[in-house]
């Protein structure tokens, strides 16, 4: 894809974990100056209420959000139950999966120009029988990555790590020639194509 087309294409946000801070973090976001096209995945009654909680103003006009910061397209996935903030509830770990799997098709077809996901509560995925890790195994499985490397960076430094989402006391027996010259390859491969 150009980089003409991508600056005009949405970046899409998923809410994460609906009893958790992802959904607070959305309004706030929205509360502030939107400076390019946005889409957020996730329900909007649930950021309705929790808009309402925080007093802050957020309205749904047909599939957009508006907000004093401006408006965001809603890629709308519903609740499986009602959430309230820090209350677990398993019967919405399928809400949190569906709502990552279509916000990262959308990216995978060219719908979305990037991705940020919102944090999940791992445990509670793992409880209801999906095997997440984590984001990046997840997004890597989706997309059909072999070697998913995750990399840190900012305008001046950028920092790929070899092991991801590893027990401490496992990383010195998952640093191996072979992990690390496929994570070395990746990062040469997009270190010269993407920055």
């Amino acid at each position: 894809m150009n980089d003409n087309r991508r600056e005009t294409l949405p970046v899409v946000v998923t809410t994460g974990e609906p009893a958790g801070v992802g959904p607070e973090l959305v309004v706030q976001l929205l509360q502030q100056e939107v400076t390019g096209p946005l889409c957020i995945a996730g329900d909007p009654d649930l950021l309705l209420e929790r808009a309402a909680l925080l007093g802050l103003p957020l309205s749904l006009s047909g599939e957009t959000l508006v907000a004093p910061g401006g408006e965001a397209a809603v890629l709308p996935v519903s609740l499986k139950t009602s959430s309230q903030p820090g209350q677990l509830d398993i019967t919405n770990a399928l809400y949190v999966v569906e709502m990552l799997e279509r916000a990262t098709d959308g990216c995978l077809k060219g719908e979305f120009a990037g991705l940020v996901t919102g944090p999940v509560q791992k445990s509670l995925l793992i409880e209801a029988g999906n095997d997440f890790i984590g984001h990046t195994e997840f997004l890597a499985k989706r997309a059909g990555v072999k070697t998913p490397v995750m990399m840190l960076a900012n305008d001046h430094l950028r920092v790929a790590l070899v092991t991801i989402h590893v027990p401490l006391a496992e990383v010195a027996l998952a640093l191996t020639r072979e992990r690390l010259e496929g994570v070395l390859r990746v990062l040469d491969t997009d270190l010269r194509m993407r920055f």
